[in-house]
């Protein structure tokens, strides 16, 4: 019994945890409402310290990177990377919200001008001023440390940090992810609440799945040739149950590293390319602005769109 018991993925644990969350949650949400607000109260204080996360997972990354000769090269790609895949999901959420909510796609305005005010509005409030800058005093911090010994063996310890924190993370997370479950059963244990929750969900549920089959098939099978089996089962499901938790890709930062790492990813190739993507995030964005205000105009608040 123990051994089937040990051979249960962690991301089928930490499943299991978000769903009795979201159900003890729910059924006694009067009863747990400071445990919902101490595990708002840490999530929120751990965001606060991403910058940090950030910085300590970037700076390594890069020092690897110069050393390597790659850094400009691979830089250039992520960058060509967020913007194409950005577009793309803009583009999809256009198409889907339009046919869903029957809405032009066109407006008096010009294409480009759109376009200006899509990316325009998805800096907006993102408060996302202190990853940002940790980025760029990752990057500087990287680069210049090839020349100082000292700071070196302190990124090498940064280093070694993330790339031991796998066993810590795998035991506590079905526990992080239970009092996640929690706070979320907590925060829509009303009814009314339920109901636009688990629609929204079934929405999300299609539009990221439409979007996922896109990066499975293009991505993942056709340009880096790997098997979509694997990537679902090694990286995927484990990372998607804990942010599923979160609803934060800052939050879900360590996991994600540590879960990238563990399927095979380069090292230092994933400590450049996650810690970006976490803070820019452009795809999604993308996708949940245009796709997700028709949504709750129509649906939560019954108004008309014209």
């Amino acid at each position: 019994m123990m051994n089937f018991v040990k051979q249960i993925p962690i991301y089928l644990w930490s499943l299991i945890s978000l769903i009795s969350g979201l159900i003890i949650g729910a059924g006694f949400g009067d009863h747990l409402s400071i445990i919902s607000s101490g595990t708002h109260s840490a999530l929120t204080g751990f965001i606060k310290i991403v910058p940090i996360v950030i910085f300590i997972a970037l700076c390594p990354a890069i020092s690897k990177l110069k050393s390597q000769g790659g850094g400009g090269k691979l830089a250039a790609s992520v960058i060509g990377w967020f913007l194409l895949s950005s577009i793309c999901a803009g583009f999809l959420g256009v198409v889907f919200s339009s046919l869903l909510f029957d809405i032009k796609m066109s407006s008096e305005n010009g294409m480009i001008d759109e376009a200006y005010k899509m990316f325009a509005t998805l800096n907006g409030d993102s408060r996302a001023s202190w990853p940002i800058f940790a980025i760029f005093f990752a990057v500087f911090t990287g680069l210049i440390a090839t020349k100082i010994t000292p700071l070196q063996k302190l990124l090498n310890m940064f280093d070694y940090w993330i790339s031991n924190s796998t066993p810590v993370l795998s035991r506590i997370m079905p526990v992080i992810v239970f009092f996640l479950g929690i706070t979320l059963g907590v925060n829509t244990g009303a009814t009314d609440s339920m109901k636009y929750y688990l629609m929204m969900t079934l929405y999300t549920f299609c539009l990221c799945g439409i979007w996922l089959i896109i990066y499975l098939f293009v991505v993942i099978k056709l340009f880096a040739k790997q098997s979509i089996k694997k990537v679902m089962r090694e990286y995927f499901f484990p990372t998607a149950v804990f942010a599923a938790g979160t609803c934060s890709s800052l939050a879900t930062l360590p996991v994600n590293l540590t879960n990238v790492k563990k399927y095979g990813a380069d090292p230092s190739v994933a400590g450049f390319v996650i810690p970006i993507g976490a803070v820019i995030n452009l795809d999604s964005s993308a996708l949940a602005y245009v796709a997700y205000a028709p949504f709750i105009m129509t649906i939560v608040f019954d108004a008309s769109i014209t």
